[in-house]
């Protein structure tokens, strides 16, 4: 989870800074992964089903 939440390295050193980055960080994802489910791909007669990556 470390990695696809990007927090691998942080900003700050101060404990209440880094929290606050890991919040921000999971808003960003939760965000995207909801655009991600909300996004239409049309698919017509193709051999694969395309996916958003």
């Amino acid at each position: 989870m470390k990695y696809s939440l990007e927090s691998v390295q942080f900003h700050s050193k101060q404990d209440k800074f880094i929290e606050m980055e890991i919040y921000a960080h999971m808003i960003m994802f939760k965000a995207s992964n909801q655009i991600d489910a909300q996004a239409y791909i049309p698919q017509k007669h193709c051999k694969y089903q395309y996916v958003i990556d």
